[in-house]
């Protein structure tokens, strides 16, 4: 019989909270910085 691992997942969840907040914020720069670029796929057949 094997030994079941206990994963801590509520032990990192501040580690969690504030990496999702920063991936957060800069993907909203990327987007006032860059704008929406579409690709081809919704592109291609306008053009």
């Amino acid at each position: 019989m094997t030994e079941l691992k206990v994963y801590n997942f509520m032990g990192i969840r501040k580690i969690a909270v504030v990496f999702s907040a920063i991936m957060l914020l800069v993907s909203i720069a990327s987007l006032s910085i860059n704008g929406l670029v579409l690709g081809l796929d919704f592109s291609g057949g306008t053009r």
